[in-house]
């Protein structure tokens, strides 16, 4: 079942990060912006969506641990995406594919280490 919300809030989730990562993208013509601002609402929607309705959470302080992973995430997603405009890929595509990513190591992480029960 956890998986089945994960799943759930996890397309809410990265429908709205994509989205919010496609506009300011074509607003701005600029893929580090995109991913930083897009990154920055993400967490916040992301933390409260999973802590509350995946994992039961009710203790917000690990919100900085949740924070300091999706750092990291951050790094990962940024170097991808300057690799991808290195190659002269498309950068919606290339976004779209570091989300998927981007789930997969995020589930585990809250399953196995920030929410484990």
């Amino acid at each position: 079942m956890k998986v089945a919300k994960f799943l759930f809030w996890g397309a809410m989730n990265n429908g709205v990060a994509y989205a919010i990562f496609a506009a300011i993208l074509f607003l701005t013509h600029n893929h580090i912006i995109a991913a930083i601002l897009t990154w920055s609402l993400g967490v916040a929607i992301s933390f409260a969506t999973m802590s509350k309705f995946v994992f039961g959470n009710k203790d917000w302080t690990k919100i900085y641990i949740f924070c300091g992973f999706h750092v990291v995430l951050l790094i990962a997603n940024l170097s991808l995406l300057e690799i991808y405009h290195q190659l002269g890929a498309n950068l919606y595509v290339g976004g779209l594919i570091n989300i998927a990513a981007i789930a997969v190591a995020s589930f585990f992480f809250m399953d196995r280490i920030l929410f484990k029960g």
